[in-house]
């Protein structure tokens, strides 16, 4: 095949492409399309949806949920905040049984 459309369609995100054509596809043969997307509104949870059509076929449709890079942050400092507070709780409880067993 020749000259094959894809027309990536977005929802509440915007991409590096919206529309590819591939040269030349033989049978059976796979070709990796690479683009990026991100969300229209940067320092929000954003949820939108990819269409990818080819050759007038919808091929894909997504649902994708895209978070602001300060939620994984967020959540790491918590984990790390969480997990030093119960070392700390588990030493004290241990530090007051060896005081209590004297």
């Amino acid at each position: 095949m020749w000259n094959i459309p894809i027309l990536i369609e977005l929802k509440k995100l915007s991409s590096s492409i919206t529309n590819y054509q591939i040269p030349v596809l033989a049978p059976y043969e796979e070709k990796e399309v690479v683009f990026n997307i991100s969300s229209q509104k940067v320092k929000r949870k954003e949820i939108g949806s990819i269409i990818v059509k080819v050759m007038g076929d919808e091929l894909i449709k997504k649902d994708v949920n895209i978070y602001p890079a300060y939620y994984q942050i967020a959540v790491k400092i918590s984990l790390v905040i969480l997990s030093l507070t119960a070392l700390f709780l588990v030493l004290k409880i241990i530090g007051k049984l060896k005081n209590s067993r004297k």
